[in-house]
């Protein structure tokens, strides 16, 4: 990110543009990071191509875009990705000899740069490139959505070799800068970074001067500085966090459950066995590394409801619950999460889900 800021002369922008978000969007060979020029720190996880991690970092939206992303069609299908070539693109794409359509091809067939030989995907039809790109734009309009705090149009600023693969222009997005070097942004990021440390410790006031502690633990905080390499004269403290706890608060008060009556537990032949629908040692990991609703346009996605009525859940519709119900509380049981990841694996596993209406269930029906 300051790499990007360095090369834009971002914080301009930022002065001149005041209300207007600045977005750095890094699309490398496989992801596509997508990063607030000030970036905030992640409240909980963060999700990387997909999938959710507890790492200590800003907050990143990254979706699985970049120039060895792999395009493929089945019927009148087009996909674009999750896959990618990676480091291979310069032996598997086609515009490099290989038989692979990858986004660099679309770019390529598009016209929009030269990489490669052109001549090579000279047999790509004009609708598949049309669609592909329409989804490259759908894929990146979600992931600056996702960073953007307020409604405005956001000014993104790209950068790495696969930002050619942005070629269209994006709703919700008032200007795109790709600065000059724009390919060495990580790299002029790295030259300049800055070291830091941080310490993080709990002390106990009684009897203790606060400020004394405070000096303490700053001159920890800057010798972990000078020993990650930095020079003593130009460290300085810019952040110092001071927040009291009650030890006592920490006290987990028992947890009671009562055990029902033998006659109101179901009998085994009502429960749903574990293993029909959490057994996935024979999946391949890939299939779970992409959010579903990022492959999709939300504004034309419509619910499979057939003409009894009976709405057939797909795994959007099961990624857009777990989401409302976690943030409505309504799920009863804290995050939907992992029920989603277990519908999600159900799927695969070529099962079908269906939702019924509540009133139309019996009272004594047991559902599973």
């Amino acid at each position: 990110m300051s790499g990007a800021a360095y090369l834009a002369r971002s914080d301009q922008v930022q002065n001149e543009i005041s209300m207007a978000p600045v977005v750095v969007a890094d699309v490398g060979g496989t992801t596509t990071d997508v990063c607030a020029l000030f970036p905030r720190q992640a409240g909980t996880w963060v999700e990387i191509g997909g999938v959710r991690s507890a790492f200590s970092m800003p907050k990143v939206v990254s979706v699985s875009l970049g120039r060895g992303t792999k395009i493929e069609q089945n019927g009148d299908i087009v996909t674009v990705g999750p896959e990618s070539v990676g480091y291979f693109l310069t032996s598997k794409a086609l515009v490099f000899g290989g038989d692979v359509l990858t986004a660099s091809d679309i770019v390529v067939a598009s016209q929009a740069a030269v990489i490669g030989d052109k001549s090579l995907v000279s047999h790509v039809s004009p609708k598949l490139v049309k669609e592909a790109r329409q989804q490259i734009k759908v894929i990146q309009e979600h992931a600056i959505e996702g960073m953007k705090l307020i409604a405005e149009d956001a000014i993104v600023i790209l950068v790495d070799g696969g930002s050619v693969v942005q070629i269209d222009t994006l709703d919700g997005v008032c200007e795109i800068i790709r600065p000059p070097f724009h390919d060495c942004a990580n790299a002029v990021g790295a030259a300049m970074a800055k070291v830091s440390g941080e310490v993080d410790v709990v002390k106990i006031l009684e009897g203790v001067n606060e400020g004394d502690i405070i000096e303490e633990v700053s001159t920890a905080a800057i010798r972990k500085t000078v020993l990650a390499g930095a020079q003593l004269e130009t460290v300085k403290i810019v952040s110092i966090e001071n927040m009291p706890f009650h030890p006592k608060t920490l006290d987990i008060p028992p947890q009671i459950r009562p055990f029902p009556d033998k006659d109101l537990v179901p009998s085994s032949s009502h429960v749903a066995k574990s293993n029909e629908i959490l057994s996935n040692k024979d999946k391949d990991p890939l299939e779970f590394t992409s959010s579903p609703s990022a492959l999709i346009d939300i504004e034309t996605y419509r619910l499979e409801v057939d003409e009894n009525g009976t709405w057939w859940v797909s795994e959007v519709d099961c990624e857009f619950l777990a989401t409302g119900c976690s943030v409505s509380a309504s799920g009863g049981g804290g995050p939907g999460y992992v029920c989603y990841l277990t519908a999600r694996a159900a799927f695969k596993e070529g099962k079908r889900l269906s939702a019924v209406d509540i009133n139309t269930v019996g009272f004594s029906a047991i559902l599973y």
